[in-house]
C-alpha cells in the first residue's frame, strides 16, 4: 500500500454536457406483509439488507460512492466534469411514513402539498404520477434546487431511498445523470440486486463497470467538419440583448401516466404493420408505440397550431451497439434521431408510415456516424452548453421521448422477501412540457407511458377517442 488517494474519474464525452447535471430516478413499489403493519421486523430486515448491499456494491464499484465535481471552468468554458472519490458508501435514506399524514418534518424541501399515499391507494389508482412525488420518495430532486431543495452544493453519484408507507415499501434509486443514463442505471440496479443476495460479481461485470470513461466513445478524426448531421444539436445564436423580449411565463403543465396493456400493444403493432409503406419490412413495438403517442399528441395540438406548423420528435436512442461499447457500460452514451412532419401531415399519416420513418433512422452506419459526429463536436467545444440533443427543439410544439421499455428490472426483488415490485415508475417532478418516457416493461407486458403536457393539451389527449382505444389514463 503506497497510501495514495484514488484518482478522480473523468466522465465520458457525453457526461461533459452541463444539461446532464440533474438526477434520474426510478422507484419500485412493493407490498409489505400484513403482519408488519404492527411490527418493524420486516422494515429492519429491509434496511439492513439495503445497507449491506450498498457497502458490497461500492467495494466493487468505488465510483458509485463518489461525487461529481467540475474543474477548470471559466468564461466560455464549461470545464471538465469528473467523479471525485469518497470513502463513504452511497447514502441510504430511510423514511418511515406509515403513521404520517404529511411529509417528514426533518426534510428541508417543500413537498408542494404532496400527501403520503398508502399501498392500497397506489394500487387502486394504478401507481400514478400524482401519488409518487419525488419530494417524498426520492433523496434528491430531479432538477437540483426545485421545490425548495437547498442541499445542492454536493452532487453524489448514486443514492437509494427506502420509504415505508402504510402497507408498502417504495424503493427509489437516484443517479446523477452525467454519470449514467437509464441503460447504465438499470445495469447498476441489477448489480445492486446481486449485492442484496450476496452474489459475487463476475469478472466481466467488474471490468465493464470500472472501465475508464474518458475515451470510451470513438471520435472522428481531425479531418471531420461538422455538417447537417449535427444541425439539430447546435444551440442557435441568441439575438442581441437589447432586442430580447421578456420571456412569457410557461403554460400550466402536468405529468400523467397512460397504461398500454399487452393486447393494446399487439393491436398497435398489428395496425402499424398493416399500414407499412412498401419499402419497409420491419418495425418494433417500440416504433409503433412511439409513433402512436407522437401522432396522438399532434392531434391534441392542432386546435392551437397552424396545420403547416412543423412538429419534430427527438427520440432518444442508446448508441452502445453502434459504437461497439459493451451493453453493460454504465456511463452516458446518448443521441437522438430527429423526425419532422407538419402538424396536419403527422395527424393524418398512416401509423405504419410514421413507425417506418422512425425505424429507418436507425440504419447502423448512418446512426453511428451521426453519433460520432455529435460526440466529436461536443469534445471540440469548450462551452458545451452550446451543444445539446435538445438544442433546436421547441417544446411548445416538438416532443422528446425516451424509451426505458427494455430496461430489464421489473423481475428484481432485491432479496427482501417481499416478492416482485407491483410497479416500477419514474416519480413526479417539476412538469416539463413535451417530455415523455416509456417505463420499463412490466412482467405482464404492460408499458406505462409518462407524458408531460400543458394542461389544455393533456385534457384533449385524455378525451381523444383514438388514443383512448388503446391507452388507459392513469394520472
Amino acid at each position: 500500500m503506497d497510501g495514495s488517494q484514488p484518482q478522480p474519474l473523468v466522465l465520458d464525452v457525453f457526461g461533459q454536457s452541463p444539461s446532464l447535471q440533474i438526477y434520474t430516478q426510478l422507484c419500485f413499489c412493493f407490498a409489505l406483509p400484513d403482519h408488519d403493519r404492527e411490527s418493524n421486523t420486516t422494515a429492519a430486515v429491509v434496511v439492513d439488507t439495503l445497507s449491506e448491499a450498498l457497502q458490497r456494491l461500492t467495494t466493487s464499484f468505488p465510483w458509485l460512492s463518489g461525487q461529481v465535481v467540475n474543474e477548470h471552468s471559466g468564461p466560455g468554458d464549461t470545464g471538465v466534469f469528473m467523479i471525485k472519490p469518497s470513502n463513504e458508501p452511497p447514502r441510504l435514506v430511510v423514511r418511515d411514513l406509515r403513521k404520517n399524514s404529511s411529509a417528514d418534518p426533518k426534510d428541508t424541501r417543500d413537498t408542494s402539498g404532496a400527501s403520503v399515499p398508502t399501498m392500497t391507494s397506489l394500487r387502486r389508482a394504478h401507481f400514478p404520477f400524482t401519488l409518487l412525488d419525488e419530494t417524498l420518495i426520492a433523496p434528491r430532486n430531479t432538477i437540483p434546487g426545485t421545490y425548495g431543495e437547498s442541499d445542492i452544493a454536493v452532487s453524489p453519484v448514486f443514492l437509494v431511498q427506502a420509504t415505508f408507507i402504510e402497507g408498502g415499501l417504495i424503493l427509489t434509486f437516484v443517479a446523477q445523470h452525467a454519470t449514467m443514463d437509464m441503460i447504465g442505471q438499470g445495469h447498476i440496479i441489477r448489480l445492486f440486486d446481486k449485492a442484496c443476495r450476496k452474489e459475487k460479481f463476475t469478472a466481466e461485470e467488474l471490468a465493464a463497470g470500472n472501465i475508464a470513461r474518458r475515451d470510451i466513445v470513438p471520435l472522428l478524426d481531425d479531418s471531420y467538419q461538422p455538417g447537417a448531421e449535427v444541425a439539430h444539436q447546435i444551440v442557435p445564436a441568441q439575438p442581441a440583448v437589447e432586442t430580447v423580449a421578456p420571456p412569457s411565463p410557461p403554460p400550466p403543465s402536468s405529468w400523467a401516466y397512460f397504461a398500454f396493456n399487452p393486447n393494446a400493444l399487439m393491436a398497435l403493432k398489428s395496425l402499424a404493420i398493416q399500414t407499412l409503406p412498401p419499402s419497409s419490412t420491419f418495425i418494433s413495438t417500440d416504433d409503433a408505440l412511439t409513433a402512436f403517442v407522437w401522432q396522438s399528441i399532434a392531434r391534441t395540438r392542432l386546435p392551437r397550431l397552424s396545420p403547416t406548423t412543423p412538429l419534430t420528435l427527438g427520440r432518444a436512442i442508446d448508441p452502445r451497439a453502434y459504437l461497439d461499447i459493451p451493453s453493460t457500460y454504465p456511463g452516458v452514451v446518448q443521441n437522438m434521431t430527429y423526425h419532422t412532419y407538419t402538424a396536419q401531415q403527422l395527424a393524418d399519416a398512416p401509423l405504419g408510415h410514421v413507425a417506418a420513418h422512425l425505424r429507418a433512422a436507425l440504419d447502423s452506419s448512418t446512426f453511428r456516424f451521426q453519433t460520432q459526429a455529435f460526440a466529436t463536436l461536443l469534445s471540440r467545444t469548450k462551452d458545451k452548453s452550446s451543444v445539446s440533443v435538445s438544442a433546436t427543439l421547441d417544446l411548445t410544439t416538438d416532443i422528446m421521448l425516451s424509451s426505458w421499455a427494455k430496461v430489464d428490472c421489473c423481475n428484481l426483488d432485491f432479496g427482501l422477501g417481499l416478492g416482485m415490485a407491483e410497479a416500477v415508475r419514474r416519480p413526479r417532478f417539476v412538469p416539463v412540457e413535451s417530455l415523455g418516457y416509456l417505463m420499463p416493461k412490466a412482467r405482464d407486458g404492460e408499458i406505462a407511458v409518462g407524458i408531460g403536457l400543458r394542461d389544455e393539451d393533456m385534457e384533449r389527449l385524455k378525451g381523444d377517442e383514438v388514443f383512448g382505444k388503446y391507452a388507459v389514463y392513469v394520472g
